[in-house]
């Protein structure tokens, strides 16, 4: 418990300074381009996600398990060269294709979308590889100075360019944090690697076999879930109009501003943690430790959520402006779905660790024709508000399939204590959902809920002070 304290407290520092990058990032942008704008750049960054996790074959996620469980063997320089040459090449190549196939998802063909998507493609596959080096190695500092630098830069180019060239601030809001935390990844992991002399081109080929036999597979589900976002994002704009799909991504962006910690935090010191654990612990301290993660997250996350539901409309109009403000109720709902989310994400990663790859597949397939099905059968209701619900239904049948998955796969089920913790957690935030349109209420469990986080930065601030190594006389 004290090194997931340790840990959070350096990647929730950096988070701070990525989130106000990103905010001040997406006023500038909704003032500028508008809600139209700002859907066709939630557009382009869906396509450019789908691409990366598809041309990326999973590099980047099977090799954070295979740099750790290498990293004191012989064969630490043939895992961590592999794995940065072979995304650098799948990069480039998965850009190029991109570029080849953007016309056949809507992306025109002669204007700069199509070389913009491809260059984000292959920018995030690149820096993924060198960043998935770090964290095998369990950089966190290092990889908390990449991450924050590079929003911050990326930010200020993005204002720069809005300030001379209007026109050119969309795209360069999509690449250019892309491309300095390359840059940065790039140069500050070369310290950490193991020497690259004497590597033969058989070892090689061994790492990034053992590689692509995991990575391949969450590739191509995570990919149909990422495809499945973009073809939701799609039918929308077709039914309800380009304002309602800037409204639905400003929604979505604004759940993944806080979602983005949690799941950083997450994959840089939980994966590595049960990755080593899948190769060395029983299935009931695998439980433990899963258990363990699921009501530290939920517990940490749900006063902000909380609080956000309350205060949606308000931080909407601050991250972009008055127009925006349908998307509060939207960002509501999927508020109350994030509870369901954050719990499988714990699951999730197990499954990785443990190669479940046929599990990992159906579960990302489930999550894709579920959340389609529902927007669907919501959108027929005419209100755009209304897909939000699709959002809660299709993660709450994520978490049912993940908790069977982990029984089925690690042989025992979850303690039911962790449903409780669960459900009680979407009771409460339906609770804010309900009492949102009422001011009174709305200021009375607003400070409930700032006393709450209050006492939860109090214990985080105790349990870092108790995480840090006492002196020896």
């Amino acid at each position: 418990m004290k090194n997931i304290v340790r840990v959070l407290a350096v990647l929730l520092s950096s988070s701070l300074i990525t989130i106000v990058a990103g905010m001040v990032r997406q006023k500038m942008l909704a003032l500028e381009i508008g809600a139209v704008g700002v859907g066709h750049l939630g557009l382009l960054m869906t396509l450019a996600g789908a691409a990366a996790t598809l041309g990326g074959l999973g590099l980047s996620t099977s090799g954070v398990q295979r740099v750790t469980v290498t990293q004191h063997t012989p064969d630490a320089g043939a895992a961590q060269r592999s794995l940065t040459v072979g995304t650098a090449i799948l990069g480039v190549l998965a850009g190029i294709l991109t570029a080849m196939l953007a016309p056949y998802f809507g992306i025109t063909p002669t204007g700069p979308d199509r070389w913009a998507t491809a260059l984000a493609v292959m920018l995030t596959i690149t820096s993924a590889g060198q960043i998935a080096v770090l964290n095998g190695l369990g950089q966190l500092h290092t990889i908390a100075w990449v991450n924050g630098l590079g929003a911050v830069l990326g930010t200020i180019c993005t204002l720069l360019v809005l300030w001379l060239m209007p026109n050119w601030g969309l795209y360069t809001a999509l690449l250019a944090p892309l491309l300095i935390t390359t840059v940065m990844a790039v140069l500050m992991q070369r310290p950490h690697r193991a020497p690259a002399t004497g590597i033969s081109a058989d070892a090689l080929r061994t790492q990034l076999r053992a590689m692509l036999s995991l990575g391949v597979v969450f590739s191509a589900g995570a990919g149909l879930a990422t495809l499945g976002q973009y073809g939701a994002r799609w039918y929308i704009e077709q039914r309800f109009g380009s304002v309602a799909l800037g409204q639905y991504q400003a929604a979505w962006a604004l759940t993944m501003l806080y979602l983005g910690v949690l799941l950083t935090a997450m994959s840089t010191e939980f994966f590595p943690r049960i990755s080593k654990a899948a190769e060395q612990s029983s299935p009931a301290e695998l439980t433990r430790m899963v258990s363990q993660q699921i009501t530290l997250t939920v517990t940490l996350a749900l006063p902000a959520i909380c609080l956000l539901v309350l205060c949606s409309e308000y931080v909407v109009t601050l991250l972009y402006s008055p127009e925006f403000r349908p998307a509060a109720l939207l960002a509501r709902q999927q508020f109350m779905g994030d509870i369901f989310k954050l719990a499988a994400w714990a699951i999730g990663f197990t499954l990785l660790a443990r190669q479940a790859k046929l599990y990992m597949f159906l579960l990302e397939l489930l999550w894709s024709v579920i959340y389609l099905v529902l927007l669907w059968l919501f959108s027929r209701t005419g209100d755009f508000t209304a897909v939000g619900w699709a959002y809660v239904g299709a993660y709450a049948v994520y978490l049912f399939g993940s908790v069977y998955a982990f029984r089925q796969n690690v042989g025992i089920a979850l303690p039911g204590r962790l449903w409780l913790v669960t459900l009680g957690a979407v009771v409460l935030v339906g609770v804010h959902l309900w009492v949102a349109p009422s001011l009174r209420w709305s200021l009375v469990l607003a400070v409930l809920d700032l006393f709450a986080l209050a006492v939860a930065a109090w214990w985080f601030w105790r349990r870092r002070q108790a995480a840090k190594p006492t002196a020896v006389a």
